[in-house]
This record gives structure tokens, C-alpha cells and sequence, in this order.
């Protein structure tokens, strides 16, 4: 009896219930999960190994309830791991099929503005070179404990994913290419438009219209206001698209023209009503 204690003590002991407990609390690798089985198989084995019945000379000793019992104790043990392997191995799955969902819904999103649509290409680009790999590698890893047909499928499905999202990508780049060629567009041709009406200011020699004046070089500050936000709007594109920052010269002789006038007028109205 002292023998067989010993022999199973392992199996037998409350702290190996505790042992579990802590070890089922938190993730394992597949290799650690094994390793722990193969320690209660061999308690199996042991259990294999023994006789239903021990011959002794006053007695029989049989053993089948024992053997029974510790095959029970054993066995809940081993099918504790295994549906613990079964739950983190589901759980991987989902992980791995979330990331692929979260890549196509990316993949697939619609660009608002040329700064989502780089940000959307750089991560395209990650996913294609990095991303994709690391989820093949965790596919294979799956495959170690049960052939997944849903995740394996989603590593071949999501090439056409990346299809679609470089097709996308070419269309709204070329979109908002040309929306960027007709807003420089729209702004040299306006620039061009003021030209002529400011050389105006040539005539402003009259100290008694100067009011007037102001009112008409104040709208003409306003739309210098308004061809800045042009710039500001088109070299922010242009550096997003790693294009060059385009000057305007054009924009900054109007400036050098308008903006001394207006406050050399704005002064000498000043001074003349104070």
C-alpha cells in the first residue's frame, strides 16, 4: 500500500488540482500544453501496467476499483487540458480571422482625403510585406493542432482583397490627382482674373475717395486671404502625394502690389480723421 501511495502521490495530492488550476489560467504554447499531458500519460502508463488482482500468501488483494478510480483521475485531467487546448485553439482562430476582416475592411475602405488615402496605402504596404506573413506563420501553428479550412482559406482569399484595394487605390489617387490639377487651376486662373483689376490702384490718388478705396482694397486683402488657404491646401496635397511645393510668384507680386497700399491708405485715412 505505501508503494502505491508513493507511486501515484503525484496524481493523488490536492496541490496537483491547485497546479492545474494555475496552469490553465493563462495561455500556453501547444509544446507546453503537450509536455503537461505526457506527464499525466505516464501516470497512463503506470496505470497499464498494473495487475487487476495482487496475490499474496493469507490473501487477494484486487485493485480494479483502485485502478478505475486513478484511470478516472488521470483521464479528467488529460480531458481538462485537452478542452483547454480546444478553447485556445478556437480562440486563435477567431483572433487570426478578426485580423484578416480588419485587413479587408481596411483594404476596402473609401478614402475621404488624400492624407487617409497615404495612410491607408503605408499600412497596405505593411500588411503585404510584414503583416501577412506573421499571419501565415500563426496559420501554420493552427494547422500543428488541427487543419483550420477557415483560416487557411482567408490567407488565399485576402490576395484578392489586396486586388481590389490596389485597383481602389490607383482609382482615388488619380481622383484626388485631378482634383489637385483643378484647384491649382481654378487659383492661377483667378490670380490671373485680379491682375487686371488691381492696377486700379494706380488711379487711388484722390485724398477724398480714400474710403472708398479701403473698401475696395479690403476685398481685395480678402481674396489674397483666400488664395493663401489655395496654397496652404495645395502644398499640403502636394507633399502628401511627394510631389515638389509649388511657388506662386504670381500670388506674391499681387501681395507686394496690394498690401503696402492698403496700409499706406489705411494710415493716411488714420491720421486724417483722428
Amino acid at each position: 500500500l505505501s508503494g502505491f501511495q508513493a507511486e501515484f502521490a503525484g496524481l493523488l495530492c490536492p496541490s496537483t488540482k491547485e497546479e492545474m488550476d494555475e496552469f490553465l489560467s493563462e495561455p500556453r504554447s501547444f509544446d507546453d500544453y503537450i509536455a503537461k499531458i505526457e506527464e499525466f500519460q505516464l501516470y497512463k502508463e503506470k496505470i497499464r501496467a498494473m495487475v487487476q488482482k495482487e496475490y499474496f500468501p493469507m490473501a487477494i488483494v484486487n485493485q480494479s476499483d483502485a485502478i478505475g478510480s486513478l484511470r478516472k483521475i488521470v483521464e479528467r485531467y488529460i480531458d481538462r487540458i485537452a478542452n483547454h487546448i480546444a478553447i485556445e485553439h478556437r480562440r486563435e482562430i477567431q483572433r487570426i480571422c478578426k485580423e484578416f476582416e480588419e485587413i479587408k475592411e481596411k483594404a476596402l475602405e473609401i478614402p475621404t482625403s488624400t492624407e487617409q488615402l497615404m495612410t491607408n496605402g503605408e499600412y497596405m504596404t505593411r500588411v503585404k510585406t510584414e503583416i501577412i506573413d506573421e499571419l501565415r506563420d500563426k496559420i501554420q501553428i493552427t494547422m500543428r493542432i488541427e487543419l483550420q479550412v477557415e483560416s487557411v482559406n482567408w490567407y488565399f482569399r485576402i490576395q484578392s482583397v489586396f486586388e481590389i484595394n490596389s485597383t481602389n487605390f490607383e482609382q482615388y489617387k488619380f481622383s484626388f490627382e485631378e482634383k489637385l490639377q483643378e484647384v491649382t487651376k481654378q487659383l492661377n486662373e483667378k490670380m490671373e482674373d485680379m491682375i487686371p483689376h488691381i492696377a486700379i490702384i494706380n488711379d487711388m490718388t484722390e485724398t477724398e475717395k480714400f474710403r472708398d478705396y479701403i473698401v475696395v482694397l479690403h476685398g481685395y486683402i480678402d481674396q489674397i486671404f483666400v488664395f493663401e488657404d489655395y496654397v496652404k491646401w495645395i502644398n499640403k496635397e502636394e507633399v502628401l502625394f511627394k510631389f515638389p511645393k509649388s511657388q506662386y510668384a504670381v500670388l506674391e507680386a499681387i501681395k507686394s502690389f496690394v498690401v503696402p497700399f492698403y496700409k499706406l491708405i489705411r494710415y493716411d485715412d488714420t491720421r486724417g480723421h483722428g
